[in-house]
């Protein structure tokens, strides 16, 4: 074998083997673009593009589940936050529902007890104002009894003499029997 065989042998192993990458370059290359196409396709179908595939058609099974599950959050969300309790049946789990109704419940408790303090606190003050206004009525009868008390007819041990008729023609409130 000459020497010029065996370059020529090189060569043409050397093209080969040049071909050969290329080829599995350009066959990775089209993977490559598949995989991004997929993956466009894939994104616009989550970003909610009226024109795009839907993402169950598109992506892989674990990202569609996973945007089924953050959808249906969403929408619950929507529905707590609106306070819309036909759209939080439909689109909330069961444990939220649950706790929704807690919540709901609990608040009408908060609103009834307060209703029930402010009640009292009005019952309180109508109370204390008739016992203030009882006091005043007794001292000022208190107060008139002691002056009448005063002005009774002494005896002459300066003892008060308490007769119903000097009574009577002293204060001249009734006629004198």
């Amino acid at each position: 074998m000459n020497i010029r065989a065996l370059i020529g042998y090189v060569f043409l192993g050397s093209l080969a083997l040049a071909i050969a990458t290329a080829t599995i370059q350009s066959l990775r290359l089209d993977a490559a673009q598949k995989d991004l196409a997929a993956h466009a396709a894939c994104a616009e179908a989550l970003a909610g593009k009226p024109e795009a595939s839907p993402a169950e058609a598109v992506c892989e099974p674990v990202v569609a589940a996973a945007h089924r599950a953050a959808e249906r959050a969403r929408a619950c969300e929507a529905a707590l936050t609106a306070g819309d309790l036909l759209a939080l049946e439909r689109a909330c789990p069961t444990s939220v529902k649950r706790l929704d109704g807690q919540v709901r419940a609990d608040a009408h408790t908060i609103e009834s007890l307060r209703g029930q303090l402010a009640q009292a606190a009005e019952t309180q003050t109508q109370a204390v104002a008739r016992a203030e206004a009882r006091g005043r009525t007794q001292a000022e009868r208190d107060a008139r009894a002691e002056a009448v008390r005063q002005l009774a007819p002494r005896d002459g041990d300066g003892l008060r003499v308490y007769d119903a008729g000097r009574l009577c023609e002293r204060f001249e409130t009734q006629p004198c029997a």
